[in-house]
């Protein structure tokens, strides 16, 4: 039985951290997960081929260094007693990833391309005002998506700019996710890397001892286990964002109880196969912003709140989920009312940016209507109410909001709690049934 031949790599690196950092920018873009996910929006809603690209040798490729730097060469060049210096970054280098970005975003605007004002990893084209195309980038990875006349124009002319190591188009792997394209929907998954996360092994007779502190070998694995489940959870699914949460946060103070809570969500994980959906949703004048906000009070340790929220795009009676959240609220609050105008708050914020990137992206008229679902009735008699607020925290978010809803930026709606899809992103042993029906179905 023939094998695969593996194929080996080698990289000159650099030892960028004997450098002085403070002497030039270091910082790069990198595409945000709203705005990858608006790429995936807008290639359902046109009928647009989803493509990716991936850059080799990217730094080598990018801007000439501005700066002297020399390196001893490898060994295996023989070349002892002599320098290198470098034309170009090399890896290793702190400002590698910012001379590639500078290089990117020249070619790019060279070509017509837009920075977004919300994402400058986000370039936009566009021809009398009607977006031609879209295209995002992730360091050397690019995902895009256009029209045919666009595609000859920009991204032919890519592929001889630089040296490319793989396009893929319809159906393929980026960043870890797996994409397919059917018609006008995208489904995205990531159903190989959670098959992947492997529960911490824990002794029969540790078990039983529930409220021993870890070691530290189980603290490493925590921790381990802990970035895997926030990646999956921020990433594709949503309705173990409150049980990964909660692992994150076990830190020393964890006990073999946390490794047994922690086995709990990956088992969580592993039960339901969960997709995003993107369909066709339609004209993008008639596109709307759908925001759930909810908290549950003092359900954390010391007293802290757990807040969350999840952002759709709604159109064509279809919806797109971009962004969502679960996290302990950054303050004690005084009162459920206040947790709950805390998670609003934040919310609402996250559906005023979707808003403005769609506005951006379809050269829209008018800004998207944000609709915010809360289940706190107390809340929302608050906000139509001018009576004096005696908490003063919650006065200022209570005065945000009432803010947002006379700019019309948003519109604040009470929802009875067993309508609330964000209920399970803030406490444990919420039903997420509902959520994962309207994930699956791409319709509320």
């Amino acid at each position: 039985m023939m094998t695969e031949e593996k194929k080996l790599k080698a990289r000159l690196v650099a030892r960028g951290f004997e450098e002085n950092k403070t002497e030039y920018r270091t910082d790069s873009p990198t595409c945000s997960k709203q705005a990858l996910r608006l790429v995936f929006a807008v290639a359902s809603t046109e009928s647009w081929e989803l493509h990716s690209l991936d850059i080799s040798a990217a730094f080598l490729q990018g801007n000439k260094i501005n700066r002297n730097v020399f390196i001893r060469p490898p060994k295996e060049y023989n070349a002892d007693g002599k320098l290198w210096k470098l034309k170009r970054c090399l890896y290793g280098l702190a400002d590698a990833p910012r001379e590639w970005y500078n290089r990117v975003q020249q070619e790019l605007t060279n070509l017509g391309g837009i920075v977004s004002l919300y994402d400058n990893s986000m370039f936009l084209w566009f021809n009398d005002k009607k977006l031609v195309g879209l295209l995002v980038s992730h360091v050397d990875d690019f995902v895009y998506c256009g029209t045919c006349e666009w595609h000859n124009k920009v991204i032919n002319t890519l592929t001889t700019t630089f040296k490319i190591s793989k396009q893929e188009k319809g159906s393929f792997r980026y960043l870890g996710l797996n994409l397919e394209q059917c018609g006008d929907e995208i489904y995205v998954d990531q159903d190989t890397y959670i098959q992947e996360i492997e529960e911490i092994k824990i002794d029969c007779k540790r078990k039983l001892l529930l409220d021993d502190t870890t070691n530290d070998d189980e603290k490493a694995k925590l921790r381990s286990v802990g970035g895997q489940l926030l990646w999956a959870t921020t990433q594709t699914r949503p309705d173990v964002s409150y049980g990964s949460c909660k692992v994150a946060n076990f830190g020393k103070n964890s006990t073999v109880r946390s490794l047994v809570e922690t086995n709990r969500v990956i088992k969580h994980l592993k039960s339901e196969k969960v997709r995003l959906m993107f369909p066709n949703l339609g004209n993008p004048e008639l596109m709307e912003i759908v925001v759930y906000a909810d908290a549950s009070h003092a359900n954390l340790p010391n007293g802290a709140s757990q807040g969350a929220w999840l952002v759709f795009i709604s159109g064509n009676k279809r919806i797109s989920l971009i962004e969502w959240r679960s996290k302990k609220l950054e303050r004690i609050t005084r009162s459920p009312i206040a947790s709950e105008a805390s998670a609003l708050a934040d919310a609402a914020d996250a559906g005023w940016l979707i808003a403005n990137m769609l506005k951006e992206i379809f050269s829209l008229t008018v800004m998207p209507k944000v609709k915010c679902y809360s289940d706190s009735k107390s809340l929302k008699d608050h906000l139509n109410s001018s009576n004096i607020i005696q908490d003063p925290r919650l006065r200022v978010d209570a005065g945000r909001l009432r803010q947002m809803v006379t700019r019309n930026e948003i519109d604040v709606k009470w929802i009875p709690g067993k309508y609330q899809l964000a209920d399970s992103l803030t406490k444990n042993g919420a039903s997420t049934k509902d959520l994962l029906e309207v994930l699956h179905q791409g319709t509320l």
